[in-house]
């Protein structure tokens, strides 16, 4: 694939998922823990908010420090009120608020390989 402008060919491998387009797609994964969890929930495909606050709670105590109480809650606050929604508006899960279980919509592989790789980054 030839870009404008540039010189250089674009070698691609398969198809190229719609959503790789899409500004909303890059925005929900400018954020850590809506990394973090969307990587859980690509092996484990549906549960309930509890347990990813306390993955993302053992995450952070892992790469940062412990996390206490008012950080944990702080943490529940951020899924609830901003990374579940920015992650529901870019279609890459279901939030049901009334049984408080979050489903990871079905994604393409490009999309699975990019998740994975942004969380193992962290680690190298």
């Amino acid at each position: 694939m030839e870009l404008p402008g540039d010189q250089r060919s674009v070698e691609t491998t398969g198809d190229v998922p719609t959503r790789f387009g899409d500004d909303d797609f890059y925005r929900a994964l400018t954020a850590q823990p809506r990394r973090r969890l969307l990587a859980y929930l690509l092996t484990h495909k549906q549960c309930p908010i509890d347990e990813l606050v306390d993955v993302l709670c053992g995450w952070e105590s892992v790469t940062n420090t412990h996390v206490d109480a008012d950080e944990k809650e702080m943490i529940q606050t951020e899924l609830h009120h901003a990374h579940l929604p920015t992650l529901e508006d870019a279609g890459l899960l279901t939030y049901n608020r009334s049984d408080e279980m979050v489903t990871v919509e079905p994604l393409e592989q490009p999309v699975k390989r990019l998740i994975w790789q942004s969380v193992q980054a962290e680690f190298q």
